[in-house]
């Protein structure tokens, strides 16, 4: 059950912040939108591992952590990029299927879900796809191909992603977050030095910019804990129905009505996380 919650909790931060994300990367470059998340994600764990007074601990698994810090800011900026060319709906969907790679890794090794998870999987992994399909037939070709490199560029980086924390997280998920948050800001320093874009965004900016971090940095530390406490492939599951909790943000924020598609879509995730939860 513990498991189930920190991963329902890093489903919903991690939306949060795609959809902040995608909303801002129309006006703001997306390197200084990563700055300013990782920048605060770093200040926020380095005050949470300050507080909790435990020694870093020397183990070569954290440098998954490190590993998995390297490849984020191309993953988040995939999607970024993506949710800015394309429907945030489809492009969320598309990016969600990395579930995959978490979901092959545990069977491989012979970690299998018991029925109900695997029906609930099932379940949420449709309920996904039917919300990626909402009108993505009404939208310029060119812009769907777009749109489509990009999210599965996200979603195997981020498959991979899941992976390296999962292995990090056993030692201590809260210093694999800072492992984690200290490598995406060396990467993304060197990124902002070579590519060196315009400033254009202004104070009014800022604060949502900053809370893009706030929320990036709780759904990866719910979601090493969600790791330590069942297996990867189902956490993963569970947090791939974040298109639906993009799709709320939507109507709820953006006054975005929902299709009928979509809210069978958000229905049948529901649905298949309620099954997870009572196996």
């Amino acid at each position: 059950m513990e498991a189930v919650i920190f991963a329902l909790l890093s489903c919903i931060c991690w939306a949060s912040a795609g959809f902040i994300g995608g909303f801002k990367n129309k006006t703001v470059h997306i390197l200084y939108i990563l700055a300013a998340s990782y920048i605060t994600g770093f200040v926020i764990i380095s005050i949470v591992v300050t507080v909790r007074s435990r020694g870093f601990p020397m183990d070569s698994h954290l440098l998954y952590g490190a590993f998995a810090g390297m490849i984020a800011p191309i993953a988040v900026g995939c999607l970024l990029r993506g949710l800015s060319v394309g429907k945030m709906g489809v492009i969320s969907a598309i990016a969600a299927t990395g579930v995959l790679i978490p979901l092959i890794y545990d069977l491989v090794l012979g970690n299998y879900p018991n029925i109900y998870q695997f029906a609930g999987m099932i379940m949420a992994i449709i309920g996904v796809m039917i919300i990626s399909l909402e009108n993505a037939g009404h939208q310029n070709g060119k812009r769907i191909v777009a749109g489509v490199g990009l999210a599965l560029c996200s979603a195997f980086l981020f498959g991979f992603f899941n992976l390296f924390i999962d292995a990090a997280s056993n030692i201590d998920p809260f210093w694999t977050i800072f492992c984690l948050r200290v490598s995406s800001l060396v990467c993304i320093s060197f990124a902002l030095a070579v590519k060196r874009p315009k400033l254009e965004f202004t104070r009014r900016d800022l604060p949502v910019m900053l809370s893009m971090g706030l929320f990036e940095t709780g759904g990866s530390l719910f979601f090493a804990l969600a790791s330590t406490k069942g297996l990867v492939s189902v956490i993963s599951v569970i947090i791939a129905i974040n298109p639906a909790v993009v799709a709320l943000l939507a109507f709820f924020i953006l006054k975005q009505q929902l299709s009928r598609k979509q809210i069978t879509g958000i229905s049948v995730a529901l649905a298949g996380v309620s099954i997870i939860v009572y196996g």
